[in-house]
């Protein structure tokens, strides 16, 4: 988060920590058996977790690199609250789990959709959690209850990166439709479709300003004005 370090996987167990300054190696990970799957910072930069191809959740202090938690299951997925504290990944076949960072304890389990959930995100303010999944739909979830709150349906395809504005009140899902698509994170109404793309969108992020979106699909990147819709 504070643009010093980036960790990569490159398709093997091994993760590796940068130092963007110079571009020096600064530590290996080693302790997952099969391939990472997908990587994600706390915040606070403090933390890493890692996710692999075998079903491994891992969290690491991300210096000095020690591993101080291990979780088993078939995860996928990975999400952090803004303060670090709490970890969520969805496991198949059924599940989602929210994790203690501090003492790896597991604090909540969330019953999904019976579908399978593809990416997950918390709300800025760790109050909420958002999961979508393989057949087009996306749920709000309460964290301390675990209660099922919203469900949102739009997209035609499998809903493949969901993220929250900084101020929470704005959701944001990408999709292999072509399309993303801007809800209310209170009352679930869908606020604005972005122009449909030919090709699958496979990334999108906010400005630090929350006025802007970058989606990426195919080959080609593109910037939307939030407020307006336009390329």
């Amino acid at each position: 988060p504070d643009g010093q370090r980036l960790a990569t996987r490159g398709g093997t167990s091994v993760i590796q920590i940068w130092d963007l300054a110079s571009g020096r190696e600064l530590l290996k990970l080693k302790g997952h058996r099969e391939s990472v799957h997908d990587l994600a910072f706390s915040p606070d930069g403090r933390l890493l977790a890692s996710v692999s191809a075998g079903g491994d959740v891992k969290l690491w202090s991300s210096l000095p690199g020690r591993e101080i938690a291990d979780q088993r299951g078939l995860p996928w997925g990975l999400s952090h609250t803004a303060d670090g504290r709490r970890l969520a990944y969805a496991h198949l076949p059924d599940w989602i789990a929210i994790q203690d960072t501090q003492s790896g304890r597991q604090t909540a389990n969330l019953r999904r959709l019976n579908r399978l959930i593809l990416t997950l995100a918390f709300r800025p303010d760790g109050r909420q959690l958002a999961t979508s999944d393989g057949f087009g739909k996306t749920a709000i979830w309460e964290v301390e209850t675990g209660r099922l709150l919203r469900v949102l349906r739009g997209h035609g395809h499998l809903v493949k990166q969901v993220i929250y504005s900084r101020d929470g009140r704005r959701l944001i899902t990408g999709s292999y439709d072509g399309t993303v698509r801007i809800w209310d994170s209170e009352s679930g109404q869908e606020l604005r479709v972005l122009a449909r793309s030919q090709n699958t969108v496979e990334a999108l992020d906010l400005s630090p300003d929350g006025r802007r979106i970058v989606v990426a699909d195919g080959e080609v990147a593109r910037i939307y004005n939030i407020a307006t819709g336009q390329s």
